[in-house]
């Protein structure tokens, strides 16, 4: 693979997954895989769940939100599948 395979191999990694640290007492971060539509949070205290099927949108709002824990409470949890 040459530099530029290997560049363009790289971007598309990068609009694949989106990451974010979080500003909260619960959640320490998480990612979004745009393709497989995955979305991994890791909790502070411990653990790191991935759900299926979850929109876009819903990581975007998510990433916005004012209380993570909150909406993780209220949007996520219980309402798409653990994988």
């Amino acid at each position: 693979m040459n530099w530029y395979q290997k560049n363009i191999f790289l971007e598309k990694i990068a609009k694949k997954i989106r990451k974010r640290v979080m500003d909260s007492d619960a959640i320490g971060d998480i990612s979004y895989d745009v393709s497989a539509r995955k979305l991994t949070i890791k909790f502070r205290r411990g653990g790191t769940w991935t759900y299926g099927r979850v929109p876009r949108k819903t990581f975007e709002n998510f990433t916005r939100a004012k209380s993570k824990g909150r909406f993780f409470n209220e949007i996520i949890r219980d309402k798409y599948p653990i994988i």
